[in-house]
């Protein structure tokens, strides 16, 4: 009985450790693709100063707009999993 209850919590503990491990994974995966998509904002936008770039304003904001779903998402599904790990 006791022995039973031991199995069936190691078999429970390996299947946490499997999890953490899926998690950190995806959270790993998450956290590079928000950094590559902030990289290549912060690039888009340097690329396209106001002062010495191609664009005007009325060109730059659309496009900032448009990208910011894009970023505000990612960060939140990272939140997300930063305290799903953290439980």
């Amino acid at each position: 009985m006791i022995s039973e209850a031991r199995d069936e919590a190691l078999a429970e503990k390996a299947a946490n450790i499997l999890a953490l491990e899926e998690l950190q994974k995806s959270y790993d995966d998450l956290s590079r693709r928000h950094d590559e998509l902030s990289a290549r904002q912060n690039r888009l936008f340097n690329e396209l100063r106001l002062d010495e770039g191609p664009m005007a304003l009325r060109d730059v904001l659309p496009l900032a707009r448009a990208w910011r779903p894009v970023i505000k998402g990612i960060g939140k599904t990272k939140r997300f999993w930063q305290r799903l790990i953290a439980v």
